[in-house]
C-alpha cells in the first residue's frame, strides 16, 4: 500500500464579525411612517439606512423603490422608520421584508462615531460586508477602535499583523494586540494569545502560558480553544498525555459542530487513544467532520472507504473524498486520489491521471507521491521504464522521511537496479526505513546480516 491515512490536528486562530440585522414590517404608523420588528434591536440605532421589500425564490431580497431611515428605536425589538428627506417612496404593507444598514462610511465622521461602530466599520471592509475587501481601510477603522478599547477590534487587527494582510507581518504587535484584548476576556483572542505562545511568535515561547490561555478560552465555551487544550493533552506538550483530557475538550468543541474536534474525535477512536478502538465511531466522526468541511476528514475517510475499515469498502467513495479534498489543494490527497487511478480503483485506471497528481503532489513536498512517482518510473507506468529516473524520485522521497521510499532506494542499491550495488548505502536506507516500522526492510536486514 502506497499511502497513508492522515492524521492531522489542527490550531486554529480565528476572527469576530458583525451581524445583518433583518425584520419585517408590523403596522403603518401613519402615512409616512411604519413600525418595524427586528430580533436584534441593540445592533440597531437612530439614523440607520432602512431598505424594504420582497423575497423572491430565485432573486432573493428585492427592495422597493425609495430610502427610509431609523428615527426611533422603541420596546420589545420594535423601530420607528420613515423616509429619508426628500424622499417619497410607496408606504409598504405589513409583512413586507426589511434590510437594515450602517449609513455611507463616506457619510460618517469617526469622531462622531461609537467605538463599536468603528469596529464594524472594520468588519465591512475586513470581510466584505457590503463593501470591497480593504485591507488597509480595515486595519485604519480597527485601530480607531482598537484604541477606545473595542476587544473585537483588538483581536481582528492583530489577525491583520499576524497574516500581514496589506501590511508587513508584525507578530509582535499581533502579540500585543491579542493580549489587549484576551484581557478583556474576549475567548478568540485568548486562543489566539495561546497560540502566538505555543509557536513563539511576537512573545518568547512558553508552552505552559499557551495551556493557560487555551484554558481559559476552553472554559468559555470557545471551540478553537478547546481544540487546541485537547491537542496539548494528547501529545503530552506542557502537561502530562492523557486521552482522557484530550477527549473530553475535544467532545466539548464537537458539540459546537467544530469540525476539527469532529476529525480529532475521530482519530482518537481510529487509533484507540484513550477510548476502546472503534472504527465504527471513527467513521462516524470523520463523517460529521468531512461534511463539515475539515480537509483532513474528507481524506481520513476517503482512506476508511479505500481500505474497508469501518465501513464497507466503496473505492467509489475513496475517490470522491479524496477528490473533494483536491480539489481544495491538498496533496495527500491528491496522492492518494492518484494512487487510486492507477490501480483503477473507484475510477477508470488512467496512468497519465495518476502521474498528473504524483507530479502535482510532489512539487508540493508531499513525500509519499514522491516514491509514487519512482514507482511509475520503475514499472514503466504511463512513462518510459527508467531506473535512473525511478531512483531520482525515491532518493527525494527517502530523504523526506517516507517509509517506502527508504524501502525502495534500498532495494535499489541492494540488488542494483540501474546503478552500482552499495551494501553500506543499502543497510542505511532499510535501517531508516526499518526504524519506521517496515516489515520488507526488517526481512531484508536479517538476510544481509
Amino acid at each position: 500500500m502506497i499511502k497513508y491515512v492522515l492524521v492531522l490536528m489542527l490550531f486554529i486562530t480565528n476572527l469576530v464579525g458583525a451581524k445583518e440585522v433583518r425584520g419585517e414590517v408590523q403596522d403603518v404608523a401613519s402615512e409616512k411612517q411604519v413600525i418595524v420588528e427586528v430580533s436584534e434591536e441593540e445592533d440597531v440605532q437612530v439614523g440607520d439606512e432602512v431598505k424594504i421589500g420582497f423575497m423572491l425564490p430565485e432573486e432573493g431580497f428585492v427592495p422597493m423603490e425609495g430610502e427610509w431611515t431609523v428615527i426611533e428605536v422603541m420596546e420589545n425589538g420594535l423601530l420607528l422608520v420613515e423616509p429619508v428627506e426628500g424622499t417619497n417612496p410607496d408606504l409598504p404593507s405589513p409583512g413586507y421584508i426589511v434590510e437594515i444598514t450602517r449609513p455611507s462610511i463616506r457619510e460618517q465622521n469617526p469622531e462622531h462615531m461609537e467605538p463599536y461602530e468603528l469596529a464594524m466599520i472594520g468588519d465591512r471592509f475586513f470581510f466584505g460586508y457590503g463593501e470591497q475587501v480593504d485591507y488597509e481601510k480595515a486595519r485604519y477603522w480597527y485601530g480607531l477602535a482598537a484604541e477606545k478599547g473595542v476587544a473585537e477590534a483588538q483581536n481582528n487587527l492583530g489577525q491583520i499583523y499576524q497574516r500581514g494582510l496589506g501590511v508587513p507581518q508584525d507578530l509582535d504587535k499581533a502579540a500585543e494586540l491579542y493580549r489587549k484584548a484576551a484581557e478583556q476576556s474576549l475567548p478568540v483572542a485568548m486562543n489566539n494569545l495561546g497560540w502566538m505562545y505555543f509557536r513563539g511568535w511576537g512573545v518568547d515561547q512558553d508552552v505552559s502560558l499557551a495551556i493557560e490561555w487555551y484554558r481559559k478560552a476552553a472554559e468559555v465555551g470557545n471551540a478553537h480553544g478547546q481544540t487546541n487544550l485537547g491537542w496539548m493533552y494528547q501529545n503530552g506538550w506542557g502537561v502530562e498525555k492523557n486521552f482522557g483530557q484530550a477527549l473530553y475538550w475535544y467532545r466539548k468543541a464537537a458539540e459546537q459542530q467544530f469540525a476539527p474536534a469532529e476529525n480529532n474525535l475521530g482519530v482518537l477512536y481510529h487509533h484507540g487513544l484513550g477510548v476502546e478502538k472503534d472504527e465504527n465511531k471513527a467513521v462516524y466522526w470523520y463523517g460529521q467532520a468531512a461534511e463539515h468541511g475539515n480537509i483532513p476528514a474528507q481524506i481520513n475517510l476517503g482512506w476508511m472507504y479505500e481500505n474497508g475499515r469501518g465501513v464497507r469498502q466503496d473505492y467509489k467513495k475513496a475517490a470522491q473524498w479524496y477528490q473533494v479534498a483536491a480539489e481544495q489543494g491538498f496533496p495527500l490527497a491528491m496522492n492518494n486520489l492518484g494512487w487510486l487511478y492507477q490501480n483503477g480503483w473507484g475510477v477508470n485506471k488512467d496512468y497519465a491521471k495518476a502521474l498528473e497528481l504524483f507530479e502535482k503532489a510532489a512539487k508540493m513536498g508531499e513525500a509519499r507521491a514522491f516514491n509514487n512517482m519512482g514507482y511509475m518510473y520503475e514499472l514503466g507506468k504511463g512513462v518510459e521504464q527508467s531506473y535512473a529516473e525511478a531512483r531520482k524520485w525515491y532518493q527525494q522521497a527517502a530523504e523526506r522521511g517516507d517509509v517506502y521510499g527508504q524501502y525502495n532506494l534500498a532495494r535499489f542499491y541492494h540488488y542494483g537496479n540501474g546503478m552500482s550495488i552499495d551494501i553500506k548505502q543499502a543497510i542505511f536506507w532499510y535501517e531508516k526505513a526499518a526504524s519506521q516500522g517496515s516489515n520488507q526492510a526488517i526481512r531484508a536486514l536479517n538476510l544481509l546480516k
